[in-house]
């Protein structure tokens, strides 16, 4: 009668914590945007460590070609619309 309770005991005790409140889930990951856009800066065409030509951000929003495509100078960029457009 005694092995009898205690396997109840036990059986009731397993059921039991399968019954037990969860963690609560965890909040979502807030990015935040960098404060200077990611294009801005000096890009380079390398191809087997030969420069064909540089494209050159401005933080104000000029853009200038030097080494190929001098034919687009001067160009304008705005990162605000390129970053919308997506």
């Amino acid at each position: 009668m005694r092995w009898n309770r205690l396997a109840a005991a036990v059986l009731i005790s397993l059921i039991g914590v399968g019954c037990t409140p969860k963690a609560p889930p965890r909040p979502p990951v807030v990015v935040v945007p960098p404060e200077v856009p990611p294009v801005q800066g000096v890009w380079e065409n390398t191809v087997r460590g030969v420069s064909h030509g540089r494209a050159i951000f401005k933080a104000n929003g000029d853009l200038t070609f030097e080494g190929g495509m001098e034919f687009y100078n001067p160009g304008r960029w705005d990162w605000t619309r390129c970053a919308t457009a997506w």
